[in-house]
């Protein structure tokens, strides 16, 4: 009981405050949020990486998520025409190079079993977070980006919201269709959703623009991102689970990790960002 209370005091400071964030801090394509993504970008990478039981030497330890961290702010710095165009795309091949490359030097036969699972330990620290969450900073570079970034924020957060609540009240009885979150329930689901479909349709009324004012975009949008939304949460969960752990880390009270509190946001941000691209194409 303790932990839904702070669960749900913290939902009541971060979700105002990140709000205010977004509508009074508009500035240089929203670089106060988007500072505030790269941090959550770094310590969640740090979350995956310590994730991983695998035999790491400094390197891996260090450098995978500096780099798979700072994915966020080459995607910032390049549309902002701070860096060339393809600078995001050279470092992330250059390490990738570097990845393969010193899987080559392993000089103990003992220690050659360890060469896939390196490989995979850096591949996926490398995207996970990280790359998802670059696709929020390209949000800031929409034509109306403040009712873009509010309108996706509404439609994951308050999906999370609503099929915690409704699968806590009256989920019991429907509990246990995925075994790597056998707490998740079929009623949280189908809350989510339909809370995801309800807050598309209210900023489709607030701000139509975002679905060239055509009611059928917002509907779509809020069906892929519920169901996206669902997904990120059971992806994490996944993790966890082969990792034998509860929670990412407990840098937040009540939630756990970085990546307990945005694990909603992974699918569902490359997802909006086409969907949009779609719609205004």
């Amino acid at each position: 009981m303790k932990k839904k209370k702070m669960r749900v005091l913290m939902f009541i400071i971060s979700i105002p405050s990140l709000i205010a964030i977004i509508l009074f801090l508009p500035h240089f394509n929203h670089l106060a949020l988007n500072i505030i993504l790269l941090a959550v970008s770094i310590i969640g990478t740090l979350e995956v990486s310590n994730l991983i039981k695998l035999e790491k030497n400094i390197l891996e330890k260090i450098l995978p998520p500096i780099v798979g961290g700072s994915i966020p702010l080459f995607t910032y710095l390049e549309l902002m025409g701070i860096l060339p165009k393809g600078s995001l795309h050279l470092l992330v091949i250059f390490y990738i190079f570097l990845i393969l490359i010193k899987s080559t030097f392993r000089y103990s036969p003992e220690k050659f079993s360890l060469i896939l699972p390196s490989i995979g330990y850096n591949f996926l620290v490398l995207f996970y977070p990280s790359l998802f969450i670059s696709y929020i900073i390209r949000f800031s570079f929409f034509e109306n980006t403040t009712c873009v970034i509010l309108t996706f924020m509404f439609i994951v957060y308050m999906n999370d919201t609503s099929a915690y609540l409704f699968g806590s009240l009256f989920g019991k009885k429907s509990r246990k269709i995925f075994l790597v979150s056998p707490n998740k329930s079929l009623v949280g689901f189908v809350a989510g959703i339909t809370a995801s479909i309800a807050f598309s349709i209210l900023f489709f009324i607030i701000c139509p623009q975002v679905f060239a004012y055509k009611f059928i975009f917002a509907l779509i949008v809020g069906v892929v991102i519920g169901i996206s939304s669902i997904l990120g949460d059971l992806v994490e969960s996944a993790i966890k689970r082969s990792a034998d752990i509860k929670d990412s880390g407990s840098i937040i009270p009540g939630r756990g990790g970085i990546m307990d509190s945005i694990d909603s946001l992974f699918f569902s941000a490359p997802v909006f960002f086409y969907l949009l691209t779609w719609i205004h194409s």
